[in-house]
C-alpha cells in the first residue's frame, strides 16, 4: 500500500485523458423527499346543533414522478359556535443528477505499468535527461519558508550557546559561594576562568547572530527568485515541489522528517529535466546572458549544500512511502 505525500493530478488527468479519449466520468444520482405539514383552523358562531365529521381527501400518485397532497378535514359544529381544522400533508419527491469527473484511484499504478511495458522507466544510474525514473532512498525535505520562520538571528544566536553558558554560570555561582568561606587562589582562578568562558560565549553568540543574518538574507533572496520554495533532496537528485500537489504542507514534512533522525526511505517517480552545472563567467557574456541566468537558479543552491554539481533535477509525478 502506498502512502502518497505528493501526486501531480494534472499530469495524471492528462495521461488518463489520452488513454481513454477523455477523462472517465461517474454519474451519481441522489433522491430526496420533502414533507410539509400545514394546519388550518377556523372559528365562528352560527349553528345550534353539534355535528362532527371527518373527510379523507385521498392521495393521487404517479410512481417516481408526483405525489398529490394527502390529508384529512375535520369539522365540529355545536350550538352558537363552529370550528374547522384542516391538516394537509404534502410529500414531494425529486431527483438530481451529479456528473463529476473522477480520477481513478489506481491512476498511478496504470501510469507505472505503461512505463514498464514500454520500457521507459529507468533507474537513476541508467537514465538520461528526458527519461522517467523511479528512485527509492533516504531523503530530506527543504522548505525555505519554514527555514525563514526558524531563523530569527537575535534569538537563535543566543540559543546556540545557551546550554553551555547556563552550565558555566551555575558552576560560577557555586565557586563564588565557596570563595566566601575559602579564599584560596585555586578557587579564584577557577572563577576568573569561568567568567572568561562566559564572555567568550557571549562573543560567540554575537558572531552567530551576524552569520545567521547573512543566511537569512540569502534565504529571503532564494525564496523570492526561485520558482519553488520547497524541494525534495534524495540521493544525487533534487525535485522541486509544487505546494498544490502536496498532501501535507512542505513545512509539516520538513518538521516531521528531519535530516539527522530520518532513516526512512521514500520513493520518487518523475522525469529528469536537467543536470546541475556550475555557471561560469563566460556564460554571462553579452550574447549568452539569458542561458547563464537560467542556469544560475540551481547554481546558487550549491553553497547551501542543497545540491551539488552533477545532481539531477527531477520533475516529480508522485512521491510516496511503501
Amino acid at each position: 500500500m502506498k502512502e502518497i505525500i505528493y501526486l501531480d493530478t494534472d499530469f495524471l488527468h492528462s495521461f488518463l485523458a489520452q488513454q481513454n479519449n477523455g477523462l472517465p466520468t461517474e454519474i451519481t444520482k441522489e433522491n430526496f423527499e420533502e414533507i410539509t405539514d400545514e394546519l388550518q383552523q377556523q372559528f365562528g358562531y352560527n349553528s345550534r346543533s353539534q355535528i362532527e365529521a371527518t373527510l379523507d381527501t385521498g392521495r393521487f400518485e404517479i410512481p417516481l414522478i408526483f405525489n398529490s397532497p394527502k390529508g384529512a378535514i375535520k369539522g365540529v359544529f355545536q350550538p352558537g359556535t363552529y370550528s374547522g381544522e384542516k391538516v394537509i400533508s404534502t410529500q414531494t419527491e425529486a431527483g438530481k443528477e451529479i456528473i463529476s469527473t473522477r480520477l481513478h484511484d489506481n491512476a498511478l499504478e496504470l501510469f507505472q505499468k505503461q512505463l514498464k511495458e514500454e520500457k521507459r522507466l529507468f533507474t537513476i544510474d541508467s537514465a538520461n535527461v528526458g527519461d522517467y525514473i523511479i528512485l527509492k532512498a533516504q531523503f530530506n525535505i527543504i522548505d525555505f519558508n519554514y527555514l525563514l520562520k526558524m531563523i530569527q538571528p537575535e534569538i537563535l544566536g543566543k540559543i546556540m550557546v545557551y546550554k553551555e553558558k547556563s552550565t558555566i554560570e551555575s558552576q560560577l555561582k557555586i565557586l563564588e559561594m565557596n570563595y566566601q568561606t575559602n579564599k584560596s587562589p585555586e578557587i579564584k582562578q577557577q572563577i576568573r576562568k569561568s567568567q572568561d568562558n562566559i564572555k567568550k560565549l557571549e562573543k560567540q553568540a554575537n558572531v552567530n547572530t551576524t552569520n545567521l543574518k547573512e543566511v537569512e538574507k540569502a534565504l529571503k533572496y532564494l525564496a523570492e527568485v526561485l520558482p519553488y520554495s520547497s524541494f525534495l533532496k534524495i540521493k544525487n537528485a533534487v525535485s522541486p515541489l509544487k505546494e498544490k500537489y502536496l498532501r501535507e504542507s512542505a513545512s509539516e514534512l520538513a518538521f516531521k522528517y528531519t535530516v539527522d533522525e530520518n532513516s526512512l526511505e521514500i520513493t520518487l517517480l518523475g522525469k529528469i529535466t536537467s543536470r546541475v552545472k556550475k555557471v561560469t563567467t563566460e556564460e554571462f557574456a553579452q550574447d549568452d546572458i539569458i542561458n547563464g541566468l537560467s542556469g544560475l537558479f540551481y547554481d546558487i543552491l550549491i553553497p547551501f549544500g542543497i545540491i551539488e554539481e552533477g545532481d539531477l533535477i527531477i520533475s516529480p509525478v508522485a512521491i510516496y512511502f511503501e
